[in-house]
């Protein structure tokens, strides 16, 4: 008896995880990483099947959490070994890979040093520039007209804004919560759709990833919401100079100013805000 028990809630716990990873395909496919990094999570918990860790280890990759992502791969890889499912296989090794280049400092002892590092410091505004400059390859304290002028640290601005729109949670990144109120999701979609150097963008990405990902989530966010606050601040200075003693400054870019006039969200004059 028990065991006929036992086989029913192994189906039953099956059938209710496959239901729930394929809710979790059908909210990203709709877009909604959020909720469907949810529904990963709790098929998850009702089956041991690699698809849900697969897919939840690359929202968590958009959320510059490549540690905690590797860590899903992991169990995917060995679960995936137990059903010898070929077809997912080769995703789950790629993204292993990949995982393993963006943790490096786990495991060289650079972790270590960047924590202890930044818990010496009273302020982390000093540990956020550097990592921007070294990842960027900027000269040491080169922030102002010229930074915010670059198209590079222009798209990464309202990248970053759109990942965080999209697969993070909101209340982690208050400062950002701010600028996706000031910046329409549409503005957004123009400015990063403008053509860049994209291999010189991701090579300072994932340098910068790398430097991000390797501090817990607590201090990831605090160093990622300076990084931004700093990078709006540079972008209003390349538009008006500087930001605390212009009156032109509106408190969005001057092309950000200009479309929320012609889509009538704002009169001219208007202070955003």
């Amino acid at each position: 008896m028990w065991l006929d028990k036992f086989i029913k809630r192994k189906v039953r716990d099956y059938h209710k995880g496959k239901e729930l990873f394929e809710q979790g395909v059908h909210a990203a496919n709709n877009g909604d990483f959020k909720t469907a990094f949810t529904f990963y999570t709790q098929s998850i918990a009702e089956r041991g099947d690699p698809s849900p860790y697969l897919n939840r280890a690359r929202i968590l990759f958009k959320r510059i959490r490549y540690w905690e992502g590797l860590q899903d791969l992991l169990v995917a890889r060995d679960l995936d070994l137990e059903k010898d499912r070929l077809f997912i296989r080769d995703e789950i090794d790629q993204e292993i890979v990949f995982a393993e280049a963006m943790t490096g400092n786990y495991r060289n002892g650079i972790r270590e040093k960047l924590i202890a590092d930044f818990d010496r410091r009273s302020d982390e505004h000093d540990i956020a520039m550097r990592i921007v400059e070294v990842s960027f390859g900027l000269p040491e304290g080169s922030w102002g007209f010229a930074l915010g002028a670059n198209p590079l640290f222009e798209f990464h601005f309202f990248n970053e804004l759109d990942n965080i729109r999209l697969f993070d949670e909101l209340e982690n990144y208050p400062t950002a919560r701010e600028y996706l109120q000031l910046y329409p999701a549409d503005f957004i979609q123009q400015k990063i759709s403008v053509p860049i150097d994209d291999d010189a963008y991701k090579k300072a990405e994932l340098m910068l990833h790398g430097f991000l990902c390797s501090y817990d989530q607590k201090r990831m966010c605090q160093l990622r919401e300076y990084i931004l606050y700093r990078m709006h601040d540079a972008l209003l200075t390349a538009d008006y100079g500087s930001t605390g003693l212009s009156s032109e400054c509106r408190g969005v870019t001057k092309d950000a100013y200009e479309y929320l006039i012609k889509n009538k969200t704002i009169q001219r004059g208007d202070y955003v805000g």
